[in-house]
């Protein structure tokens, strides 16, 4: 039994990546388990898939969103989406298994994010006494990969900068936040505040 797997990956709208597979082509017997490691040319992420394809069908998913199986793959089978490398296994492989396979980006295309900065009240003012914070949403970006900075008056400010741990929402971009805690000396020094955020 041989298996060979195309070497190519679709991404998002606008680009092609290169996969390269180790070893190109497996030969197994029914019954012996099979490992097939990808290596992408870039890192695109956990938003991937693998598929197996039949002649004259449609693909299909095996494996999504980093290590998840569809409902109907078969439990021999296991994977790992990570970034830009992959690792497909198959336990006690079975004759109909040898059919080619490839990973697919199931990402939708590069989305900048939407940045809403939020000052602190009057009454938060008075009810933090001798700190005031100021928040930053990011929403509906994608890819996965922001950086996060704040400044005042043009210039690099020194304060207690949290910045949360992104999430996944429905439509597959992602969200985060950031919030800069200031003593209220230095809130009511500056002029303008900026939340920037490199995509």
């Amino acid at each position: 039994m041989t298996f060979g797997i195309p070497l190519w990956m679709s991404t998002d709208l606008t680009a092609t990546l290169v996969l390269t597979l180790f070893p190109p082509v497996h030969s197994v017997q029914p019954g012996d388990t099979m490992q097939i490691l990808y290596r992408a040319s870039q890192d695109i992420g956990n938003d991937t898939a693998l598929y197996q394809f039949k002649p004259v069908h449609a693909p299909r998913g095996l494996i999504h969103d980093s290590n998840q199986k569809y409902p109907y793959t078969p439990s021999r089978f296991s994977g790992l989406l990570n970034g830009a490398l992959t690792t497909f296994a198959m336990t006690e492989v079975q004759v109909e298994d040898e059919l080619p396979f490839t990973q697919l980006n199931m990402a939708v295309q590069k989305t900048a994010p939407q940045v809403s900065l939020f000052a602190p009240t009057g009454k938060d003012l008075t009810r933090t006494g001798g700190q005031t914070t100021l928040l930053c949403l990011i929403n509906n970006f994608y890819p996965d990969q922001v950086t996060l900075s704040w400044t005042m008056d043009g210039k690099g400010v020194s304060g207690d900068q949290q910045d949360s741990q992104s999430v996944r929402i429905p439509d597959r971009t992602y969200s985060t936040s950031s919030t800069l805690t200031l003593p209220r000396s230095t809130w009511e020094s500056g002029e303008m505040y900026v939340c920037q955020v490199q995509h």
